[in-house]
Parts: structure tokens; C-alpha cells; sequence
């Protein structure tokens, strides 16, 4: 029996944490952040947080911007560095298409794209589906690739020919706003994401 191959000594095991919505509750989520991290010897490296990762205008929304103005202040530090894409802030994704840092640690990827981060090639893909403005810009062969925090088919197409480019290595992580279509069909109530 021939022994097992050895992995090359260039790979290595990544340990991320990924987050759904945080619709702003930065101190809630590096609070989780930091209990997990006491707890593990082998300590988380990065976050990468989809969904809608600013406050929004409900409840709390005040409370949550105050807290995002401490750490864009400099006020507050993040315990892990931060990664995350944006499903609901259409001036966020139009203002910053190619990503920007938000504050010290964390940095918003942008609108789509793939990054290298850390040795991973990370796909991405912030807003999300709209059928009447996605239909509407499938009719023209060029267009923006946002309407608001909508992409559009501009924006997919654009992402999949990244991807595809000749020679480039495969995507290690894929991210997007939006749960999956039909996937809470599937699920039992006891397997349901709890809010």
C-alpha cells in the first residue's frame, strides 16, 4: 500500500469565520467574536461577514451607527480582520465599487470581484436580485452593473469572465448577499436559521 501523499509545504489550513447579517451590530458580533476566540486554542484569522453588514433604519439603527462612528473614529478595534460585501447599501456599493477600507481591520470588498486575501482567491459578489431591474438590463448588452444595491446581469457576467480568465487559479471562496434560492424549502424547522 503506497502512503498517503503530503499536502506541499505552500498549502496551508485557513481558519475564517463567516457571518450572515450584522445589520449593524458591530459590537454584538466582535463580542461573539472575541468570546470564540478566548475559547479556541487554534485561533480564527479572519471574518468575512455577507449579508447586510450596516445599519439599517429600524430598531436600533441609531444605537448600531454610533457604535459603526467609534470604530471608523478609531475609538474601538477590531479583534480579528475584517472582510465583508454589503446586500442593502446602495450608496455604499456605488460609492465604493472597487471596495475601500471602512475603518482600521475592516474592509468592504466592493461591489464584485475576486481579491487574493492571505493566500485564498476570494470571489464576491454585494447587492442583491431584483427581477424587474435584473430583466430590464438583460436587454442591453452594456449597462451598469448596479441599479441602486441591485446588480445586474452586467455584474455576473463580469464576475464569471473573472473567473474564467485563462491561467487564473480556482476560487477558494465564494461570497454573496443572499441566501441561496429554495434553500429554506429544504430545511426542517428544527434546521431553520434562527434570527
Amino acid at each position: 500500500m503506497a502512503p498517503a501523499p503530503v499536502p506541499p509545504e505552500t498549502e496551508r489550513r485557513h481558519r475564517l469565520l463567516v457571518a450572515g447579517d450584522v445589520d449593524g451590530r458591530l459590537e454584538q458580533l466582535y463580542q461573539q467574536v472575541s468570546n470564540q476566540q478566548k475559547r479556541r486554542a487554534d485561533k480564527f484569522e479572519k471574518l468575512f461577514a455577507v449579508g447586510t453588514f450596516l445599519p439599517g433604519t429600524g430598531d436600533g439603527a441609531a444605537e448600531a451607527a454610533a457604535v459603526l462612528a467609534q470604530y471608523v473614529c478609531g475609538k474601538r478595534e477590531t479583534p480579528i480582520e475584517s472582510y465583508f460585501i454589503e446586500g442593502r447599501s446602495a450608496a455604499l456599493i456605488q460609492a465604493n465599487p472597487e471596495g475601500r477600507d471602512l475603518f482600521t481591520g475592516c474592509t468592504f470588498l466592493g461591489g464584485f470581484g475576486i481579491r487574493e486575501i492571505d493566500g485564498l482567491r476570494v470571489a464576491y459578489l454585494s447587492g442583491h436580485y431584483n427581477a424587474e431591474t435584473y430583466i430590464a438590463q438583460m436587454v442591453n448588452d452594456t449597462g451598469p452593473p448596479f441599479v441602486g444595491a441591485a446588480y445586474t446581469p452586467h455584474a455576473i457576467r463580469s464576475l464569471v469572465r473573472l473567473a474564467r480568465q485563462a491561467n487564473a487559479p480556482p476560487i477558494d471562496l465564494l461570497l454573496t448577499a443572499e441566501w441561496p434560492s429554495q434553500l429554506l424549502d429544504r430545511l426542517e424547522e428544527s434546521e431553520l436559521p434562527k434570527d
